[in-house]
């Protein structure tokens, strides 16, 4: 069963070229080596040391510990390079009592150590949940939170009213905007209806990359 995989969430390359993989459906961490031979599974299904209820990213460190991002228990579960639970690091869930959620490859170290989160903002008004960035120095420690850039136009959408509620969603087929944050800190933005993006650097301009 080592070998099925159902739901692979996020993959990821110790220091040593062996792969970790990340099984939402089991779900499981699935340690291989190089050429694909199963080592160990690390972790289970829990609330414990090194347990995860929700995965929702999967990163290395240079020093070879394992990061899995555990939106179940809203933690970031630390891991040696054999698989034990070291520590974790508490994240904020933005929502009250014991909800959880799940989010794609939204964890990420970059060039300088420095662990990042994207997640959603909870809000009550569906219009207004924004994305953000937390972002951690290596010993667990919160550096800040961080907005996406603001965008130079608005995703069309659809408004639905009746008596006193309404109803927004964006518009089927309309483009919308990707944000995506490069390994070496700093954000790449753009529409998918046209041959340019931007880069956003902290404290510079904004450099934009066009045909």
């Amino acid at each position: 069963e080592e070998y099925m995989l159902g739901d692979v969430a996020d993959i990821t390359l110790g220091r040593d070229g062996s792969i970790y993989v990340l099984d939402r459906q089991v779900p499981a961490i699935r340690h291989y080596d190089g050429q694909g031979k199963y080592i160990r599974t690390i972790g289970r299904s829990g609330s414990g040391p090194g347990e995860y209820r929700s995965a929702s990213g999967l990163a290395a460190m240079r020093d070879g510990r394992l990061l899995l991002w555990d939106t179940g228990n809203w933690r970031i579960n630390i891991y040696s390079d054999d698989g034990s639970a070291l520590t974790q690091w508490l994240t904020p869930s933005g929502s009250a009592g014991s909800s959880s959620a799940q989010f794609s490859r939204a964890l990420m170290v970059d060039t300088a150590g420095v662990v990042i989160t994207r997640k959603m903002i909870f809000s009550r008004d569906l219009n207004n949940r924004p994305i953000v960035w937390i972002r951690f120095q290596p010993d667990g420690s919160l550096i800040d939170t961080i907005k996406a850039p603001a965008a130079p136009r608005e995703t069309p959408s659809l408004i639905a009213q009746q008596a006193n509620a309404s109803m927004s969603a964006p518009l089927p087929l309309a483009p919308r905007r990707v944000v995506v944050m490069n390994p070496l800190g700093y954000f790449v933005a753009g529409f998918p209806d046209r041959y340019a993006f931007e880069l956003h650097q902290p404290g510079g301009s904004v450099v934009s990359v066009r045909r």
